[in-house]
């Protein structure tokens, strides 16, 4: 089960935030002496808005305020906030709003026009912001307008046309950006446009001697410059809407997507927000959740990277104790069937009492597979297993060793899943672990066959080849097929 270490939620539903805002408004007008934000929104009143904060790729719900019958209220306790992009929920909709190191302003908005009205007292930075959207808002609205048009062109030419009008609208944002950037250096919003930033190509390409566009040069152009100027241990990133789709974009995008060249990157960028504890566990646990279960094969050794230099070490006291268990849990259930490593040899017994070592089967390619006949999903995937055998893989000299997890307990049926599925040729290896072997084990304290091919979930199927290293798991058997009947 895919864990979440970053749970933040913002629930946007009237009955169920009233309750809970109302208790924080009491809380929040128990002193009138902290720092605090004005906030009037015409024409509401004698109603609850909100407020929240935008943390990694999620809202999360930071007060609530009652703006009286002058449309008028207070959010107080601001001096406890972190700096970063908020926003203000109302029913008629929402904007955003910046907190920095200056906590106590007045923001006036009215809801016409979707807040067409805003504005700042005792707040630059704000002030700022605001002339900004307002700047680039006619390019936003046009390129967002040619995206709808180019998803819906059939006719290639104008396809083409409108592609390369979107691109010269993104210079446009691009040069607008940072202009500003140039201009108001050491500001709050060019430290947020700084990183929002991505890299883009001014001439608008580069491109070769015989003026064809330079695809590669392109893409190394924008990965050398993707974080140009962003101090990655800064704690305001955390709270803005783009900084973790930035992160994933470049982890998916420019980065070999082959885990020793993640981890080199992961490690990096951990190692440069040591100094940050509230970064440096954010991006610890960002990292976890996405290769703990990863997209694509193999990415787990990163996780397992990940496990042996932070969490093995120490670096746990901000878990909770149920994400430290399973986080400990699955690095012990992955760290014997690695993509590349030779799988762990088994010991089990056949339908006829004879202990039959998967280390003893010779054949090119071998598949194990861990099962259980009462398992739902294990009676549509051996039937469908066997097909490929039958098919295509048994002139090819393969063999399963096929392990069912309940078989011990109900032997009879066992046995008759296999009749009944026709699971007999020659090349099928129907084996379980005895009650005795188990004993064993539990006695010597050795891990059990579930562990080492961390199959706590079943169908769990790995192929090994000829010197039984593992060269796939987990995927889907047509793929497997991909890599058995592939040309030598």
């Amino acid at each position: 089960m895919r864990i979440k270490l970053i749970t933040v939620i913002l629930i946007i539903a009237t009955n169920l935030i009233y309750t809970s805002a109302v208790l924080a408004q009491k809380k929040a007008y128990s002193s009138n002496k902290e720092t605090g934000i004005k906030i009037t929104i015409l024409p509401l009143k004698n109603k609850w808005v909100y407020v929240g904060s935008y943390f990694g790729k999620v809202q999360t719900l930071v007060d609530s305020v009652w703006l009286n019958d002058q449309s008028e209220g207070v959010l107080h306790h601001t001096d406890s906030l972190s700096e970063g992009i908020y926003f203000i929920y109302t029913v008629p909709g929402i904007f955003d709003f910046l907190i920095g190191k200056n906590k106590s302003f007045a923001i006036e908005a009215d809801t016409a026009n979707q807040f067409a009205y805003k504005k700042f007292k005792n707040s630059e930075e704000n002030t700022e912001f605001d002339a900004y959207e307002r700047g680039i808002n006619g390019y936003i609205k046009t390129m967002n307008s040619l995206k709808q048009q180019l998803d819906a062109e059939k006719n290639t030419s104008t396809a083409i046309a409108l592609k390369d009008s979107l691109i010269t609208f993104e210079h446009k944002v691009g040069v607008y950006r940072d202009d500003y950037i140039q201009k108001h250096p050491r500001t709050l919003l060019a430290a947020l446009l700084t990183c929002a930033r991505i890299p883009y190509i001014t001439t608008p390409s580069i491109t070769k001697k015989d003026g064809t566009i330079d695809t590669i040069a392109n893409f190394y152009y924008i990965k050398s410059h993707y974080w140009d100027g962003v101090d990655l241990s800064n704690p305001i990133f955390l709270y803005t809407p783009f900084f973790d789709s930035k992160l994933t974009n470049y982890l998916d995008n420019y980065i070999e997507p082959i885990p020793d060249s993640l981890y080199k990157f992961i490690k990096h960028i951990l190692l440069l927000t040591r100094t940050n504890p509230a970064v440096h566990h954010y991006l610890l646990g960002k990292f976890t959740d996405m290769y703990i279960q990863p997209k694509i094969m193999g990415e787990d050794k990163v996780f397992l990277d990940i496990f042996n230099d932070y969490y093995a070490q120490g670096d746990t006291n901000w878990l909770t104790p149920k994400q430290r268990t399973q986080i400990f849990n699955t690095a012990y259930s992955i760290m014997a069937n690695q993509i590349g490593d030779v799988a762990p040899n088994l010991n089990l017994t056949d339908s006829n009492g004879v202990v039959v070592p998967l280390f003893s089967i010779d054949a090119p390619y071998i598949i194990v597979c861990i099962w259980d006949h009462n398992c739902s999903h294990c009676q549509e995937t051996m039937p469908l297993l066997d097909s490929f055998f039958v098919n295509k893989w048994e002139k090819l000299g393969v063999k399963i060793y096929s392990v069912d997890a309940s078989a011990t307990k109900e032997p009879l049926q066992w046995k008759d899943f296999i009749k009944k599925y026709n699971l007999t040729q020659p090349g099928w290896i129907h084996v379980c672990q005895t009650p005795e072997q188990e004993e064993v084990e539990k006695d010597k304290k050795l891990p059990n066959y579930r562990q080492y091919y961390d199959a706590f979930v079943t169908p769990a199927i790995f192929l090994l080849d000829s010197s039984k290293r593992i060269i796939a798991k987990k995927i889907p058997i047509d793929i497997f097929d991909r890599f058995i009947s592939k040309p030598q």
